[in-house]
């Protein structure tokens, strides 16, 4: 299963370390392209949403 970020906020939380707000848009573009290449490839591929913890 691959994750996919809500927003820049949830990405945040989870992150909090990591200084580069944008990030969120490269992790949710990457799993993208996993899961369109994965398909391409006839592999099943679910997709979720992140679920950072409190």
């Amino acid at each position: 299963m691959l994750a996919y970020w809500r927003d820049a906020a949830q990405w945040a939380k989870a992150h909090p370390a990591d200084g580069d707000a944008g990030m969120w848009r490269v992790e949710n573009a990457a799993a993208r392209l996993a899961a369109d290449r994965l398909h391409a490839m006839g592999l099943p591929v679910a997709i979720a949403y992140a679920e950072p913890e409190a």
